[in-house]
């Protein structure tokens, strides 16, 4: 509590000490989670119009890759496009009306659901966007994708590190990524993590999970967007990061402050030796 980690349960540190499998989300937890936009593809529309459009969409979002695209619109003075009917698609994107019109913005899974084409100009540039690790957002309305929207995200500092530590400490490490897989597979190399599955909606990581926790026994994830909230509340640890949403913080049995990643493998040494004290108690006691 003195280095602002909250544990909200005391059985926390029991169950952290014997833990085989720490389990990560990607976005915000092992990057930065300051998503920026480092380029634009269109089929002939203005920039400027893409970006309006997008930003009135993704303002009613918290996502990290959300609050990048109304950055970027703010930083140009762009006014975003009034939009109403909005609805977050966890793990796909968000759709909603403007101008009278759908209007949808998020991964190519979304796109395939509403049935709208890729304009033949733009297949490629998403072939290679995705292929290079970049995080891809697909905008498009009146039935049509429009443009692809790229965004970068860097790893934390400490995030390698962090891992190294882990291992040392005899759990086996994951990463669990909504990101496709060229994305998550270039954040796992950068911070050393082997076993990645990527692609995945918040119930197909809740899924991994259940698969994990036959395997290892006691799992623990370690996440903090909205889109976690259910996972956090699955495993037998939740671990939110200090930038997480109310929501991830809420379902979370332990919560770092913000920058306190480096602090997880202290934080399982010492439930280590909480239980052994406990045992140790006993022992003497009987």
């Amino acid at each position: 509590a003195r280095c602002g980690c909250l544990v909200r349960d005391p059985h926390t540190l029991e169950v952290l000490a014997r833990t085989r499998l720490l389990a990560f989300d990607k976005t915000g937890t092992l990057t930065s989670g300051k998503p920026r936009l480092v380029g634009i593809e269109s089929d002939g529309v203005p920039t400027n119009e893409l970006l309006a459009r997008c930003a009135g969409l993704e303002r009613h979002s918290e996502h990290a890759l959300a609050r990048a695209i109304t950055l970027a619109a703010s930083t140009r003075g762009l006014e975003p496009v009034v939009t109403h009917d909005v609805r977050a698609l966890p793990g796909r994107g968000i759709t909603g009306k403007a101008d009278g019109q759908p209007i949808a913005a998020g991964n190519n899974v979304l796109m395939r659901e509403l049935g709208w084409q890729l304009a033949p100009s733009l297949s490629e540039p998403a072939r290679s966007l995705e292929a290079s690790g970049h995080t891809v957002i697909y905008l498009g309305w009146e039935g049509r994708v429009r443009a692809l929207l790229a965004l970068d995200d860097t790893p934390l500092a400490e995030a390698r590190w962090v891992i190294e530590e882990l291992k040392r400490l005899g759990p086996h490490v994951a990463l669990l990524s909504g990101d496709l897989a060229p994305a998550a597979q270039r954040a796992a190399t950068a911070v050393g993590i082997e076993d990645l599955q990527a692609g995945l909606s918040p119930e197909a990581k809740r899924a991994a999970l259940d698969r994990f926790r036959q395997e290892y026994g006691v799992v623990a994830m370690v996440g903090d967007g909205l889109n976690d909230a259910p996972v956090l509340a699955d495993a037998d640890v939740g671990i939110a990061v200090g930038s997480a949403t109310d929501l991830a913080r809420e379902t979370s049995s332990l919560v770092l402050p913000p920058g306190g990643l480096w602090m997880l493998p202290w934080i399982i040494t010492v439930a280590r030796k909480v239980r052994s004290t406990i045992l140790t108690n006993l022992a003497w006691a009987f």
